[in-house]
Parts: C-alpha cells; structure tokens; sequence
C-alpha cells in the first residue's frame, strides 16, 4: 500500500515538474498556456505552485509546514510579476520573479522542514524549473556555461553594481 502511494506521488510530482517546465519554456518564447483560473498546485499544498487556491491566509493544506514556506515565499516584497519590469529587469518569465534574498529564506525553509513534500516542492523549484531571482550585484558576465545554467562568473573590475537575474543554486 505504501509502496503504492509512493509511486502514485512520484507520478504526479513528474508529471507537475514536466507540466511546469513546459509552462516555462513556452513563456520564454513569448507563449502562454494554463489550463482553467491559470493556478498549477502542488499535491497537498495550496500555495505552492502557480498562484494558489487558499481560501485565506490561514489556509493550508495538508502538508501545513512547506506550504507556510510557500504563503511566505508567494508573499514576499519585490517580485517582479510576468510582463511588469523593475529595476530595468523585465519579467519575461512564466512566473514572478522575487528578490535572491526571498528566494534564499524559501530554500532555508524547505531545508528546515525536511520532509518529503518540501523536498519535492525544492527540487522542482530550483531543479527543474531552474528558477531565477534578482540582485545589485557586482558585474559579471558567465565564463563558463552549463546545461544548468551559468557555471563560473568573472566579476568585471572598475563598473558598478547592477540590478540582474540570477540563476538560482540547486536545491
């Protein structure tokens, strides 16, 4: 029976993975897809995913500790919502765009819960979507570049900081 329902999990968890990698990739390319109000949802949350479907703050689903990581995360100041441009970076994006600080405290509190659902929530996050956040940073153009993104940075002396995207670490 166990066995089971971790199979079924499994399945849902690629087929969301795969689902909102598609989502992603099409917004890349000036496309847009969502089924129904738009919301993708996590198995057993109400606010992980795209948009979500709580009835109130208070709300959350069954898996309560990682779905008050994504509440927080969803709630957090400075996202740059898909379309809208801030700090002269434009959200071309299938999802909002949040400062790395809030990004940061979302994979602290993930990591904190530990369980299998924040695990999962992580690693389609910041694995499989390959999210990206914002940041004044110092200059830097990608030396090296890696199927997951940009591998080895080389700051650029002498200019100041900038506001960029940045690729998320890995969960």
């Amino acid at each position: 029976m166990r066995r089971n329902v971790m199979m079924k999990t499994v399945t849902v968890v690629v087929l969301i993975s795969g689902y909102l990698c598609w989502t992603a990739r099409l917004a890349e390319n000036g496309k847009t897809h969502r089924p129904g109000n738009g919301r993708v949802i996590f198995p057993g949350t109400k606010w992980c995913g795209i948009g979500n479907n709580a009835r109130s703050y208070d709300d959350l689903g069954g898996a309560d500790d990682t779905d008050s990581c994504c509440r927080e995360h969803d709630r957090a100041p400075g996202g740059i919502k898909v379309g809208q441009t801030l700090h002269n970076i434009t959200n071309n994006l299938s999802y909002t765009i949040k400062p790395c600080e809030a990004d940061e405290k979302f994979r602290r509190c993930l990591r904190d819960v530990n369980s299998r659902v924040s695990k999962l929530v992580g690693l389609v996050f910041f694995n499989v979507l390959r999210s990206k956040c914002y940041s004044l940073e110092p200059q830097k153009t990608c030396e090296k570049r890696s199927f997951n993104g940009c591998a080895r940075y080389r700051t650029l002396q002498n200019f100041p900081p900038v506001w960029q995207l940045i690729d998320n670490k890995r969960f």
